[in-house]
């Protein structure tokens, strides 16, 4: 009788130990329906510096998977290969107390970066970055003085950047270079777009379509924040803040 009393105090004091946790696990929930209340940028991780994937319109739906710990940023699920964090107050859902029970999850910075900023890898990219970044600020400033009509050299244009060169060994051991080399690779294609279309504007002495000259505006603009995207991206790898690097 004293055995069976001993075994059931055990079965007791274990189902004591183990409820609370299996009653708090039942109370999460993980995937929320929500809809944007505003436009948002999706981005890579809960804040404003880090780098952003896409615009998204209002009203539309997804699927809230994850929050911060203080419920500040939500990560959602747009489409089954599209996630990223929004700020919590850009979210509509039917109660709102149940983003409180959303799973807490880490950013990539918040999970310590697990890289230093010397790994040389990353110092590759960086090398690759100084390549795009030299003819990007040569042009940026030549735009600007044809912008505000002061005079403009049209010599000295150097030859358009080749791609990115970032390996695939590389990329497989930081799965994450595979979105800085997107990225990268989209501002040097732009950057591209905006340097024939200078030469095309010193050779016609500035006879060309205006369509055409508003084109490699918006190439420059969508150059200029993909490569701020990759500094973003690379800060978040690394486990750091904007502006360290």
């Amino acid at each position: 009788m004293r055995k069976i009393s001993f075994l059931l105090l055990i079965v007791i004091l274990l189902w004591g130990a183990f409820a609370p946790a299996q009653a708090q696990e039942e109370d999460v929930i993980r995937d929320l329906p929500v809809r944007l209340s505003a436009n948002v940028i999706l981005r890579s991780g809960p804040g404003l510096d880090t780098a952003w994937f896409e615009y998204l319109a209002a009203n539309r739906q997804a699927k809230a998977i994850g929050r911060d710990t203080n419920t500040e940023w939500i990560k959602i699920k747009v489409t089954f290969d599209l996630e990223g964090w929004v700020a919590a107050s850009s979210l509509r859902v039917d109660n709102r107390a149940d983003l409180e029970r959303l799973p807490i999850v880490r950013g990539l910075r918040d999970g310590g970066g697990g890289y230093p900023v010397d790994d040389p890898r990353l110092r590759a990219v960086e090398v690759e970055m100084i390549r795009i970044q030299r003819p990007l600020l040569l042009i940026s400033d030549r735009y600007f003085r044809l912008q505000v009509s002061l005079p403009t050299s049209c010599g000295g244009i150097p030859a358009n950047p080749e791609p990115p060169a970032i390996p695939d060994a590389a990329i497989q051991a930081i799965p994450e270079l595979a979105r800085v080399k997107q990225e990268l690779t989209y501002s040097q294609q732009e950057l591209t777009v905006t340097m024939d279309v200078f030469r095309k504007i010193c050779e016609t002495e500035g006879d060309i379509p205006a369509d055409l000259y508003f084109r490699a505006q918006e190439a420059l603009s969508n150059s200029r924040h993909a490569f701020t995207n990759v500094r973003l991206y690379l800060n978040e790898i690394a486990g750091l803040q904007e502006g360290v690097w």
